[in-house]
């Protein structure tokens, strides 16, 4: 099986876990809250999908190589969408995410900032904050970034293998 076939594959059926769930999550969360766990579930597929896809050592340059593969046509056909979308998961209006370990920020103020690689960084930032901790949950703003991250994900992987 071929690594595009096999990716579409394990994509595929963690979305059907996750709609597996609904019930359960749904009952139990509201929707902020049902977001970090999709994500979480999510992000375990597109994990497995980079580490096939690519023989980098780092896991960011893995993954960044994987998304750039995968995430073009999405994102120039839904450019103004990705940045309204960032923009809205902070009342004052987010532009950047901040790396909490090492305080480095990554914009996405405009066009100008919407490349793969910064958008892959982005999404890898959120994703390092919330498995390592660093992600403060009682905060609304940082449960609608992951959010925003997550249906990121899915509406790529939607399209691209055609879920």
């Amino acid at each position: 099986m071929t690594i595009e076939r096999e990716s579409a594959k394990n994509i595929k059926e963690n979305i059907e876990y996750i709609n597996s769930l609904e019930n359960a999550i749904n009952y139990t969360f509201n929707d902020d809250d049902r977001s970090i766990i999709r994500f979480m579930i999510l992000w375990t597929a597109y994990n497995r999908s980079y580490n096939m896809y690519s023989e980098k050592h780092l896991e960011p340059d893995r993954f960044k190589e994987y998304f750039k593969s995968i995430a073009g046509e999405y994102v120039s056909t839904n450019r103004e969408c990705i940045i309204r979308d960032f923009k809205s998961t902070k009342p004052e209006e987010r532009l950047s995410v901040k790396n909490m370990k090492n305080e480095k920020k990554k914009y996405l103020r405009n066009e100008e900032d919407l490349d793969l690689e910064n958008l892959a960084d982005i999404i890898y930032t959120i994703r390092c904050n919330l498995f390592h901790g660093d992600k403060r949950l009682s905060e609304l703003s940082e449960k609608k970034i992951v959010g925003w991250a997550y249906e990121l994900l899915l509406n790529i992987a939607k399209e691209r293998y055609g879920i």
